[in-house]
């Protein structure tokens, strides 16, 4: 008798474990990251959780272009793409945008310096900016961009 006691006790036990389990696994989706958008004069960024992308103004026909010039380890930008305005005509020389894609590193604030400019010995400066981004760790392992800043150097 003890026995089919303690036999009804496990099997219930199990039953209930896996119950919790199924629940678990259909109510769980993981971390799901913050997304916004942040514009300022000419330009803009959409976050992602950990990742985002920064559009900024851009017309290589003029041989300026966007280089990075300082970089930090809380950020990195692993690539960009020129983007050609749309219209109904597209345009020989006609402006776009430049789209940096940025990936958080690691949890801090960090600063990265660019330059719109020529990018040949004596080429001309447009200007200098700085991108400021604050990130933080959500459940132990996520990254989230918590904070956007884009301004020119003055």
């Amino acid at each position: 008798m003890a026995k089919k006691k303690l036999l009804i006790g496990l099997s219930v036990l199990v039953v209930l474990l896996a119950i919790a389990v199924v629940v678990l696994a259909v109510t769980y989706r993981g971390y799901v990251g913050e997304s916004f958008v942040s514009d300022g004069e000419n330009w803009s960024a959409e976050v992602n959780g950990g990742e985002m992308t920064l559009d900024l103004p851009s017309n290589p026909s003029t041989g300026f272009s966007w280089v990075v010039t300082e970089r930090n380890k809380v950020f990195a930008t692993d690539f960009n793409q020129f983007i050609a305005d749309t219209g109904e005509e597209v345009l020989a020389g006609a402006g776009g945008s430049t789209q940096f894609h940025i990936v958080a590193l690691k949890e801090g604030t960090g600063t990265m310096t660019m330059q719109y400019k020529q990018d040949w010995e004596g080429g001309q400066v447009d200007g200098t900016y700085e991108l400021t981004l604050t990130v933080s760790r959500h459940h132990s392992k996520y990254l989230q961009i918590d904070t956007v800043k884009f301004s020119k150097v003055e």
